[in-house]
């Protein structure tokens, strides 16, 4: 179940926003703002920043990975929202 929400709030990131793989490498924590739905994109070689509205379908999935998941997920010290199976950042 752990693993299922993290890849529901990947696989909607990619589905939903578009993102890269390398734009889903960087964000961040506070990259997330679950009061405005948005979610800060930060500028690569290719493409702008830009702040990009989340669904209401993931609002619940996201606040539930960054509340409750990841917490008991992380091993170590890192602001990365997302993490790989050991606890660090993917």
């Amino acid at each position: 179940l752990v693993f299922a929400n993290r890849n529901n709030v990947l696989i909607s990131l990619l589905i939903y926003q578009g993102l890269t793989s390398e734009e889903i490498l960087n964000l961040e924590l506070m990259d997330v703002d679950l009061d405005n739905g948005t979610v800060y994109i930060k500028a690569s070689k290719n493409l702008n920043r830009r702040t990009l509205e989340l669904t209401p379908k993931q609002m619940i999935p996201i606040k539930s990975y960054i509340d409750e998941i990841r917490p008991e997920m992380l091993m170590c010290q890192t602001n990365k929202l997302l993490l790989n199976k050991l606890g660090k950042p993917i």
